[in-house]
């Protein structure tokens, strides 16, 4: 979970220089992405090398196609999101009520 954090850290520090000021998606729909890329992160764990990161790929692409978005809308959202830690707090805040809700379903 901290990987993927670092990775999304990373790509927003790539993508600094967008400064489109409006969102995409709002903090509900950014939470619902982001926990399901930090769900497709732990499932893919279990993997190795090349392996591990093909599944990945295939994971990211489909939770993008499921929330009917695209990489880039996704990378543009966050890397706005990096400016408002208010926001990105609010919004990490329901991404740990949400995973919160599905371990207890477990």
């Amino acid at each position: 979970m901290i990987r993927i954090l670092y990775a999304l850290i990373i790509v927003l520090a790539m993508q600094s220089c967008d400064n489109s000021p409006d969102y995409s998606m709002d903090e509900s729909k950014m939470a619902e992405v982001i926990c399901d890329l930090h769900l497709a992160e732990s499932a893919a764990a279990q993997q190795e090398g090349s392996r591990k990161d093909s599944i990945i790929q295939l994971y990211y692409r489909q939770i993008y196609e499921i929330h009917s978005m695209s990489e880039n809308d996704f990378i543009k959202n966050m890397s706005l999101l990096k400016t408002d830690l208010e926001k990105m707090e609010r919004v990490y805040k329901l991404v740990g009520d949400s995973l919160d809700k599905r371990k207890s379903r477990l």
